[in-house]
């Protein structure tokens, strides 16, 4: 139960970095 949590909390996290890198990244470009 605890190890599912952890794992989907991770996942989560993990998304929100990636989408943020991403989003930064575009904007990144876009100024060059």
């Amino acid at each position: 139960s605890e190890n599912h949590a952890d794992m989907k909390a991770g996942d989560f996290g993990l998304i929100c970095a990636f989408g943020a890198g991403y989003s930064i990244g575009g904007a990144l470009l876009k100024m060059l």
